[in-house]
């Protein structure tokens, strides 16, 4: 914005107001060096509260004191050359790998939801093969029981899913898997990206469901053929 100032002077005085400075991003890059910064705090703090919890004492010890003082001294001087020289070494000072970090955490939250989930569904099925024959009043509490386990599996396969859901949707809509006739996965046909999506996942999330119910019945195929 300008504004015109007239005088006696023949030419006008011509002063140009600086808008408001544009507001700065809220957002906080993850360097290497604060990357490493919170992983040597996560770690120690991690193997001391584990030790605590094996029966060793909370009280730092002479281990303790000599790790921390030397971190401390290292992240005082590296932090001072953060803010002072950080052309010094920009990869480890300026760069972001925010999108690193955010990929790696989906990644791990879905690994982790994965595992948990294919290994409640056997879990409960070798329970229930081991177990033996219940009357029909325990039987109806146990199917009870499977169930709410069940509903409650769900609902937790949805928050790595929610996590990832993005990521997927870019990977497989560039990868045009599966590998169909030319322009059936276009993002104009009438094909959306989110049938691969629901399909990979089903594959992923399902494939317990359908792996137990084969062993559910080899299971009962060898309990008759015993019987007879």
């Amino acid at each position: 914005m300008s504004r015109t100032i007239e005088d006696s002077s023949p030419s006008s005085v011509v002063i140009q107001d600086s808008g408001p400075s544009p507001v700065a991003s809220l957002r906080v890059k993850i360097t290497p060096w604060r990357l490493l910064n919170t992983a040597v705090l996560l770690i120690l703090g991690t193997t001391k509260a584990v030790s605590t919890l094996l029966g060793e004492t909370s009280a730092p010890n002479n281990l303790d004191w000599t790790i921390g003082v030397v971190w401390a001294l290292i992240s005082y001087w590296v932090s001072l050359v953060e803010q002072e020289a950080p052309t010094v070494a920009p990869w480890f000072f300026t760069a972001d790998l925010s999108r690193v970090v955010r990929v790696g955490f989906t990644g791990l939250c879905s690994i982790v939801g994965v595992a948990i989930y294919w290994s409640v569904i056997y879990g409960v099925m070798a329970f229930t093969f081991d177990r033996p024959s219940h009357p029909p009043i325990h039987r109806g509490v146990w199917v009870g029981i499977v169930g709410f386990i069940t509903l409650l599996l769900l609902l937790f396969a949805a928050f790595p899913l929610a996590l990832v859901v993005g990521q997927l949707r870019r990977f497989y809509s560039k990868l045009r898997f599966p590998r169909l006739p030319h322009g059936l996965f276009d993002r104009s046909d009438w094909v959306p990206d989110m049938f691969q999506l629901l399909f990979i996942n089903g594959v992923i999330w399902l494939s317990p469901i359908g792996i137990t119910s084969i062993l559910w019945s080899e299971f009962r195929r060898i309990r008759i053929s015993t019987t007879d």
